[in-house]
């Protein structure tokens, strides 16, 4: 089963494709190019994810497994790969500290953490096309003030 969605444009975004336990869906740049592909296997609770720049280059490859108790991300600023777990960074089993950019499904995340792993300052969720669609700033985890365009 195929099923194509489309923005108010008319420009194809995202297509979903699924057969035998398996899930594909892509997003597409405005240009028609592959932002991301992610795949889906319901049988083994796996996710395989893949995001590409628009000139086609591949900026990361990430795997899930829907039974860890952590989600792997890359850092596009330190190009590591971390892991986010009950909220915090992890490197080398640290915590991870600092100023961090990841892709999670079709949004860009940009966030900072303190070096007790409590998010801190200002984070920005934004679409990977339309730009920022929400801010928020942070104080040792607990939310200070909240922006989102309406």
């Amino acid at each position: 089963m195929e099923r194509r969605i489309y923005n108010e444009k008319g420009k194809l975004e995202k297509t979903i494709i699924s057969n035998n336990n398996v899930s594909e869906t892509l997003y597409f740049y405005s240009s028609g190019e592959i932002f991301c592909r992610k795949l889906i296997d319901i049988k083994n609770e796996e996710e395989y994810i893949e995001y590409f720049s628009k000139k086609g280059d591949t900026i990361t490859k990430l795997k899930n497994n829907y039974n860890w108790d952590y989600r792997v991300i890359f850092d596009i600023n330190s190009r590591r790969y971390l892991k986010l777990r009950e909220k915090k960074l992890y490197y080398n089993g640290r915590i991870y500290f600092g100023r961090v950019r990841y892709y999670s499904g079709a949004f860009l995340i940009e966030e900072s953490y303190n070096r007790d792993g409590k998010l801190n300052g200002l984070s920005k969720i934004s679409h990977y096309e339309e730009g920022i669609i929400s801010e928020i700033n942070w104080k040792n985890g607990i939310i200070i003030l909240k922006n989102n365009d309406e």
